[in-house]
């Protein structure tokens, strides 16, 4: 099976899977994004996976630099990065958007939690403070 026939056979089943699930987005037919948490949480990022040609003998681009994700750390945002890389290393040649998304849900809080909390617990910015 071609890399293109596999994409088009793993876009119908997360399509499926995802069917009713509002957090889940097809943004285009090799890109996705899935909302783990509750719009508002502080605790509440997006992943965005996008695939390119190579996929899924190749790994697929993981970003956490969405607007939504405004409130995460950079640290926060490059160690789930990190984490879901090396998760998706085991799965070269073989579908896993499914498995990542499903993979931020289990651990991705966690991994976000840390710096959303010590940023929580120091005082409140306001968005018109200016910091020198």
């Amino acid at each position: 099976m071609s890399n293109q026939e596999s994409q088009e056979e793993e876009r119908e089943v997360l399509c499926s899977i995802y069917d009713s699930d509002e957090c889940f987005k097809e943004q285009s037919p090799t890109s996705f994004t899935y909302r783990i948490g509750e719009v508002g949480e502080p605790k509440s990022f997006l992943v965005e996976i996008t695939w390119g040609e190579g996929y899924p003998d190749e790994l697929p681009t993981i970003n956490l630099d969405t607007f939504y994700n405004r409130h995460i750390t950079v640290e926060s945002k490059e160690a789930l990065t990190a984490a879901l890389r090396q998760e998706a290393e085991s799965f070269v040649g073989s579908p896993m958007t499914y498995s990542l998304f499903e993979f931020a849900k289990e651990r991705g809080e966690e991994l976000v939690a840390v710096a959303v909390d010590s940023v929580t617990s120091s005082e409140p910015v306001s968005l018109y403070t200016v910091r020198s």
